[in-house]
């Protein structure tokens, strides 16, 4: 199966970022996005919404009104890709982490061993399991796509 061998992405996440004031959210309103966004850089600094096949995604997303304790979710999905082996919306990895209640920004970072195929993609975020947020991203067509 070495031509799926892009699909064993490496996960690789940590919970650290700015704290943030949440005393303005209301408990009601329950926890959410204030933001997320794709970046090109672990800092989170370029927000981009296209990626070359041997870039690292990272994902950013600001937690508010959230308890200690809750938890993340980022899935990354390609929605359509220029390779026969993987069908429409295939989830490639996931990964889940809990909320530590001090430190707002949950970083995702997917990263894989080889070029990914060219085609759309996207991470879906979510809070305490139910769906939050849905990034969708692009790889173009270029060399090395295609190489598995």
């Amino acid at each position: 199966m070495r031509s799926l061998l892009w699909i064993g992405f490496l996960v690789v996440c940590a919970g650290c970022g700015d704290s943030g004031d949440t005393a303005a959210v209301s408990s009601a309103t329950g926890p959410s996005f204030q933001d997320a966004w794709l970046s090109s850089d672990k800092e989170g600094e370029s927000r981009v919404t296209t990626y070359q096949p041997t870039d690292t995604v990272f994902v950013k997303a600001d937690l508010v009104g959230a308890p200690a304790g809750t938890e993340v979710t980022a899935s990354l999905i390609a929605v359509k890709v220029d390779h026969p082996d993987v069908p429409r919306d295939t989830e490639i990895g996931a990964f889940t982490q809990k909320f530590d209640g001090t430190l707002n920004r949950m970083n995702f970072d997917f990263s894989n061993d080889g070029p990914m195929p060219s085609g759309s993609y996207q991470v879906d975020l979510s809070i305490a399991g139910k769906p939050a947020e849905t990034l969708p991203f692009t790889i173009p067509p270029g060399e090395g796509s295609q190489d598995l």
